[in-house]
């Protein structure tokens, strides 16, 4: 078991060949017993087609990750993704059920080649100087669902109606 760690943050990096790669910084509040983190982001993709495809053939950095976020009330990510991606944006996308949600707006390059992603989301993840049109927005995702549930409502509505009509039209 681990002791609580009290207003520290937990720093976890990964290097290849003395180079810093990723790094994770935790609340270390958030630890309140020992159990396994799984820290490991991946930097590969089974199906590179097909985000090409979603991406428009723009250039971007994949990774994923395992990492339960959910449970930290604070989480950052900083990844190493080279001077390609100097002086300019970069927007951040959650990739599922075959489709891109952009999450992240205007992360920003450091000086040393890092962007940093705070309160990260568990799962595929790719980050692109691109901004992708196509894909879907939380916000419009929202709308959506609302349009559709004051149409139900509004069927519901008329069919209660006409039900009512139809029984007083008996009677």
């Amino acid at each position: 078991m681990l002791e609580k760690l009290g207003n520290r943050k937990l720093i976890i990096n990964k290097y290849i060949d003395e180079k810093l790669i990723y790094s994770w910084e935790i609340n270390g509040d958030d630890i309140q017993q020992y159990r396994d983190l799984d820290t490991l982001v991946e930097f590969y993709s089974s199906s590179d087609k097909e985000m090409n495809e979603l991406t428009n053939h723009a250039k971007y950095l994949y990774f994923n990750n395992h990492l339960d976020t959910s449970i930290f009330s604070y989480i950052k990510l900083k990844i190493y993704v080279s001077d390609e991606y100097n002086n300019n944006d970069i927007y951040g996308y959650t990739y599922e059920d075959k489709k891109l949600e952009k999450v992240y707006e205007a992360l920003k390059y450091n000086e040393n080649g890092y962007i940093e992603i705070d309160n990260i989301h568990i799962g595929t993840s790719l980050v692109t100087q691109a901004e992708i049109s196509g894909c879907i927005y939380k916000i419009i995702a929202i709308v959506e669902y609302v349009i559709i549930m004051i149409i139900c409502a509004f069927a519901i509505y008329t069919l209660v109606r006409s039900k009512s009509k139809k029984k007083k039209a008996s009677a």
